[in-house]
């Protein structure tokens, strides 16, 4: 799906509009820009949102620049989305939207708090942070082998399976990054993930607190899922928040491509959810 806008103006969408366009489209093309306070963006908001509350639209215009499409939401799509919305229109190149009843028309699932980024070493450079997101990753295959082994014979034992695998990948291709950059580990790609620990997930917590959390909740299999749904929304605002951090094209494009991962694992997950509840009935 496409959105379409006429220049200098703001075009409402509908929650609809906005999921279709989202599932059809890289993160490259588009900025959810959630204008409301943070105390209220913490409690939930749209995966990969970027918060700038209204007071601020005009002093960081600047960060909404590298975005052709801009779509602004609020807590229902009221005075505010549409204030910071027709600020936005009036600079020319961006094509602005506004979500029609802002957050209280989306019914989908919503991520609480901010990205962690406190799970990432940012210390030492995007180098360091890339080297500590190839430990999440570790992590969040080890975690997605131990639902494999608690779900493996029910109907989304393949696709636990799956994501396990995609996480190796998304080392992989960080290591790719790494390599490009002249950063890379010494050692090679397998010895080097061999090594690391995977003690961290992507929320901030020790894969020991979810799994045990997970044991101390007695979590049925649709819980299990909805755990690792959970994570996957908290990895896609993860990397949208380090993307959003780089000034060079390329590193920004590379790690909104990983955001495109993330956001179709969580729409598997989804699917997933879907067919475990039909099939314990």
């Amino acid at each position: 799906m496409e959105l379409t806008s006429r220049p200098n103006e703001v075009t409402d969408i509908t929650a609809d509009q906005l999921r279709q366009y989202i599932d059809a489209h890289s993160q490259t093309e588009y900025l959810i820009v959630d204008v409301r306070q943070p105390e209220e963006f913490e409690k939930g908001h749209l995966p990969g949102a970027k918060l700038i509350p209204v007071g601020t639209i005009v002093e960081r215009m600047a960060e909404l620049s590298r975005h052709a499409n801009l779509i602004f939401c609020c807590g229902n799509g009221g005075e505010r989305s549409q204030r910071a919305a027709d600020l936005a229109a009036k600079n020319a190149g961006f094509k602005v939207f506004k979500l029609r009843g802002g957050l209280s028309a989306w019914h989908e699932d919503k991520v609480s708090g901010f990205a962690n980024l406190k799970a990432i070493d940012l210390s030492g450079g995007i180098d360091k942070a890339l080297l500590s997101a190839m430990n999440l990753e570790k992590g969040a295959e080890r975690f997605y082998e131990a639902l494999y082994a608690e779900l493996k014979n029910t109907v989304v034992g393949p696709l636990l399976n799956g994501l396990a695998g995609a996480e190796e990948g998304h080392a992989r291709e960080i290591h790719d990054i790494l390599t490009e950059m002249g950063a890379a580990p010494k050692e090679d790609f397998d010895d080097f993930y061999e090594s690391l620990p995977g003690d961290l997930l992507e929320s901030g917590e020790t894969f020991d607190e979810v799994i045990q959390r997970a044991k101390d909740d007695k979590l049925g299999p649709v819980a299990l899922l909805e755990l690792a749904l959970g994570m996957e929304f908290r990895a896609h605002d993860l990397y949208a928040a380090l993307a959003d951090r780089q000034e060079s094209a390329k590193l920004r494009r590379q790690l909104q491509e990983l955001v495109d991962q993330e956001k179709k694992h969580g729409n598997d997950l989804l699917k997933g959810i879907g067919m475990l509840a039909e099939a314990l009935g």
